[in-house]
């Protein structure tokens, strides 16, 4: 009996062990399904994150793809109006006479008017002497003519007189007049 007796608290022993394995292999069981389940919570989470995270990425990139694209749009015009203006003032630069030539035609221009002032002042004093010229000689000549006309008018008086010598004016015989 001391036999069976160990045997039956070896075989309830064993039953306890039993009993508590399947106890902890359950409670095991119920953990790794719980930790399961939160890492199952956890990793859609992190998908969904990891998705929304892609999604913004996706926006931000495309948002940047299209400033930089509009800034090289802009840094583009700008070159292009550089550009322009460099060529406009090369076309300024090639067009614009130099000191020297500016001055050669200066001074060719400054001597054909200076030449230009001399013969027209010569043409003006050649009228103004042919004016003066022509004035003195229609004068003389006018003066010629009145005295030739005069000379003839007082010989044709003097030949029309009588031979006596006469006064030639008149002697003013003064009225009486009457007394106030």
């Amino acid at each position: 009996m001391p036999e069976a007796k160990i045997d039956d608290t070896l075989v309830s022993l064993r039953q306890l062990i039993d009993d508590n394995d399947r106890r902890i292999n359950d409670l095991l069981a119920e953990k790794e399904h719980r930790i399961n389940g939160l890492m199952e919570e956890r990793d859609l989470r992190f998908q969904q994150r990891f998705e929304a995270t892609t999604f913004e990425a996706r926006v931000a990139a495309q948002v940047a793809k299209e400033a930089v694209d509009k800034a090289e749009a802009g840094i583009e015009r700008r070159f292009n109006i550089a550009n322009e203006w460099r060529a406009s003032i090369n076309d300024v630069i090639t067009t614009r006479l130099s000191r020297d030539e500016y001055l050669a035609a200066h001074r060719t221009m400054v001597e054909k008017i200076d030449a230009a002032t001399s013969r027209i002042l010569t043409i003006e004093g050649r009228s103004n002497g042919i004016g003066a010229s022509l004035g003195v000689i229609l004068s003389v000549g006018a003066l010629l003519i009145s005295l030739i006309f005069g000379s003839l008018g007082m010989l044709n008086y003097l030949r029309d007189q009588p031979k006596t010598p006469q006064p030639m004016v008149q002697q003013v015989i003064p009225h009486e007049t009457s007394p106030r």
